[in-house]
């Protein structure tokens, strides 16, 4: 899954060079014009609330809404989902680690699904405060026409990228995969 992925991680893995992230002030938007209308950046204005910075035209067309300004796990589907989430999220920015898989797009006309990679980077200092959640889809938009988001469903599948740092203790069992510095 992660295949349709891989010119944004190599470019990520790039722009990082030899450090463990790399800094949100150096991503250049043409280096990526591929996946530009698919990438939201969302960044962490404390540990219980994730802010979206920036949605991609096709993720705006797809969702009938730009979402920036909003909080991210709004977005999810019921309080328990959210707050698996908020754990994950908190963990992936405190132990700098990536995240793959796919979840549920459910519309006003059924359910769809979103194949997902979310990278850290650092932000304005030299921490992981926000990350990169690029998606693709297994609909294309003139198949959606018409067709109104309600929210994300459930997450089918996921698994880490190890990126350096590790994986907590408590994301062992997952699917891990090695990033190589």
């Amino acid at each position: 899954m992660l295949e349709s992925f891989e010119p944004f991680l190599a470019y990520w893995q790039a722009l990082r060079g030899s450090e463990e992230l790399p800094c949100r002030e150096d991503f250049h938007p043409v280096k990526v014009k591929d996946f530009m209308g698919r990438i939201v950046i969302v960044e962490r204005l404390s540990t219980s609330h994730f802010q979206v910075r920036l949605v991609g035209t096709e993720i705006v067309e797809r969702l009938g809404h730009d979402h920036t300004g909003e909080d991210f796990l709004s977005l999810l589907d019921g309080p328990e989902e959210r707050a698996g989430r908020l754990a994950l999220f908190n963990a992936m920015l405190d132990q700098p680690m990536g995240m793959w898989g796919k979840r549920e797009v459910i519309t006003d006309k059924g359910t769809y699904m979103a194949f997902f990679l979310q990278l850290p980077i650092r932000h304005k200092a030299s921490h992981a405060g926000e990350f990169f959640n690029v998606f693709d889809f297994d609909q294309n938009l003139v198949m959606l026409s018409g067709v109104k988001f309600k929210r994300f469903g459930k997450l089918v599948g996921f698994g880490l990228i190890d990126i350096g740092a590790g994986v907590p203790e408590a994301y062992s069992d997952l699917e891990i995969r090695t990033l190589a510095h």
